[in-house]
């Protein structure tokens, strides 16, 4: 158990693509990620709560939401 309570099987069972497996030309072959502080690939936890974000993030580029709007008045603020 980890100090939030979760097991480590927890953490590695929710890694998107964990024990995956593919068939090659050389059989079927285990997915394996090595770098244990950046392997890239998502933690289901973690995207879901990004899922439950994006409706309120818009295009950077347009002043239509407010995401859009700070970025658009901090671009204009640096060129000052």
């Amino acid at each position: 158990m980890t100090s939030s309570g979760l097991s480590i099987d927890d953490v590695v069972n929710n890694v998107v693509g964990f024990a995956e497996r593919a068939d090659t030309p050389f059989g079927e072959v285990c997915s394996l990620a090595c770098d244990i502080t950046n392997n890239g690939r998502p933690y289901i936890p973690i995207e879901d709560s990004v899922t439950k974000l994006r409706a309120h993030i818009g295009s950077r580029h347009q002043p239509s939401s407010f995401d859009g709007t700070l970025a658009m008045n901090l671009h204009k603020f640096s060129k000052k």
